[in-house]
C-alpha cells in the first residue's frame, strides 16, 4: 500500500468514521502505530498500519475494498449502496475481456460485445446516485407516507423513535400534498416554492376538480 495515490475521494471521512466507530482517538491510533499523532492526517504510507490498529471488522472490510483493482469502472465509495454489485460488474468485465480475446469477430464475439454494451449501461445506472423517482397514484392511496418512510421524514417521538403519525409532509385521507414535490439532501433544510404561470394552475386545478 506503501506510495499508493489512486485513494477514493471519500477516504478521509472513511477512515475518521473507522476510528470513531472502534471507539479510539487519533492520539491512539498513533501509539499503536508509532507514528506522531500530526501524521495521522497523512496516513498514505501507514493506511495499512492504521486499519490494523483500528481492528474492526469495518476495517478489515476497507482494507479488502483498497486491495481491489477497478480496471473497467471508476472507483465506487466505500459507502456506496451497490458497491457489491459493482464489484461483481468489474469482475465480469474481465471475463468478458478474456473471451473478445479469443473470439472478437466470430458469433462468440458478437454474443459478448452484446452482453458487454448491456452490463456497461447497468452500470452506468448503478454508478450514478442521482436519479428521480416518481411517485404517482390515485388520490389517498399514501403516495406522502410512502415517500416520508421512504426517506426517513419521520419526527423522532419523545423515546427517541420516528412515528408514522409524526411525518414532515402531511398526511390524512387524500387531498393533503396537493402540489408537486421534490426532496433533495442538502445542508440545511429549507422549502422552496417555483411559481408557475396561471395557466399552469388553472389546469391543475381543474385536473384535481375533475377527480
Amino acid at each position: 500500500m506503501a506510495g499508493t495515490t489512486d485513494w477514493p475521494s471519500d477516504t478521509g471521512s472513511a477512515l475518521r468514521r473507522l476510528r470513531e466507530a472502534s471507539g479510539k482517538k487519533q492520539a491512539d491510533i498513533a501509539a499503536a502505530i508509532s507514528v506522531d499523532q500530526s501524521t495521522i492526517s497523512r496516513l498514505a504510507d501507514e493506511m495499512a498500519g492504521f486499519l490494523r490498529a483500528v481492528r474492526t471488522l469495518e476495517a478489515e472490510e476497507y482494507q479488502e475494498y483498497l486491495n481491489r483493482q477497478w480496471l473497467h469502472l471508476p472507483r465506487p465509495e466505500f459507502r456506496h449502496p451497490e458497491i457489491s454489485a459493482l464489484a461483481k460488474a468489474e469482475t465480469c468485465f474481465l471475463h468478458l475481456d478474456q473471451l473478445l480475446s479469443e473470439d472478437s469477430s466470430g458469433a462468440v464475439g458478437t454474443q459478448v460485445k452484446m452482453h458487454r454494451e448491456a452490463l456497461q449501461r447497468a452500470v452506468s445506472y448503478l454508478v450514478d446516485r442521482k436519479h428521480k423517482l416518481a411517485f404517482i397514484g390515485q388520490i389517498g392511496v399514501g403516495k406522502s407516507a410512502a415517500v416520508s418512510i421512504l426517506f426517513s421524514l419521520l419526527v423522532p417521538t419523545d423515546d427517541g423513535k420516528p412515528a408514522l403519525e409524526r411525518t414532515l409532509l402531511p398526511l390524512g385521507t387524500g387531498r393533503i400534498t396537493l402540489c408537486e414535490v421534490e426532496i433533495t439532501q442538502a445542508a440545511n433544510f429549507a422549502i422552496l416554492i417555483e411559481p408557475e404561470p396561471d395557466e399552469e394552475v388553472l389546469r391543475l386545478v381543474s385536473d384535481l376538480c375533475a377527480d
